[in-house]
């Protein structure tokens, strides 16, 4: 390595003295390049051995602390193994699935069953609640017909189960709440003909009379029994007859 002189501008090697052989004016020189070449050699070879050092130590901790599983997997061995697991856990959820149902009858698939939805949740959650809400509609009206004899007339409608119509005598509600509208926002439609009620819901399209209509289920009469109890029959003569 050569030195330029800042006063002669010449090029001339490293001196111990520090000065210019040719204009003979001393300068600064860095301590680094007054050794000798051997020693210049060793200080490089030592710092390339730490960090030789300090990059292994980093890829141990590394290793032992997040790469760990991804060494474990490394192994053909152990992979094998976990490629059976996952299959066999695929199998295992594929089967379950295929168990389950949605509202509409068709079979879950794997991501429906695991998320709990049903693909066209959509559709098969209002039928769900629509379903709930027609039942306890049932129930409600059971109720009225036990207290009041019979059951709201179709004038009446739904709001007897609610307000007291003038002439429900014995009635004993409100028997729900508050009378909201099916999930898609339109009214229970509700009719009496003869003693038989009719209680159902248009569905999806809104339109009376077509396939998608959701009419509502048995009441729940476990549930009627219990809160409204049947009076005990009469006990008969002690004595009995001739």
């Amino acid at each position: 390595m050569k030195l330029r002189c800042p006063y002669c501008h010449e090029t001339f090697e490293p001196q111990p003295d520090s000065a210019c052989p040719h204009c003979g004016k001393v300068m600064m020189i860095p301590t680094r390049l007054k050794r000798s070449p051997g020693e210049l050699k060793a200080i490089s070879e030592r710092k390339l051995d730490l960090r030789r050092r300090r990059r292994h130590a980093t890829k141990q901790l590394t290793g032992s602390t997040v790469s760990g599983w991804f060494s474990f997997t490394r192994s053909p061995r152990y992979f094998g193994i976990l490629v059976v697991v996952f299959v066999l856990l695929g199998i295992l959820l594929a089967t379950q699935a295929g168990r389950r149902h949605t509202g509409s009858g068709r079979r879950m698939t794997v991501v429906e069953w695991l998320t709990g939805s049903a693909g066209s949740g959509e559709v098969t959650s209002p039928l769900r609640r629509v379903n709930e809400n027609l039942g306890a509609l049932r129930t409600a009206l059971e109720l009225f017909h036990k207290d009041c004899g019979r059951y709201p007339s179709t004038r009446e409608n739904l709001a007897a189960l609610i307000r007291q119509p003038r002439s429900a005598t014995g009635w004993r509600g409100p028997y729900i709440k508050a009378l909201w509208p099916d999930p898609w926002k339109r009214p229970y439609r509700y009719g009496l003909d003869e003693h038989m009620i009719r209680l159902s819901s248009d569905g999806p399209d809104g339109r009376l009379d077509t396939g998608d209509d959701v009419f509502a289920p048995p009441p729940d009469m476990t549930m009627v029994n219990q809160l409204r109890p049947p009076p005990e029959a009469d006990a008969g003569p002690a004595g009995g007859t001739r």
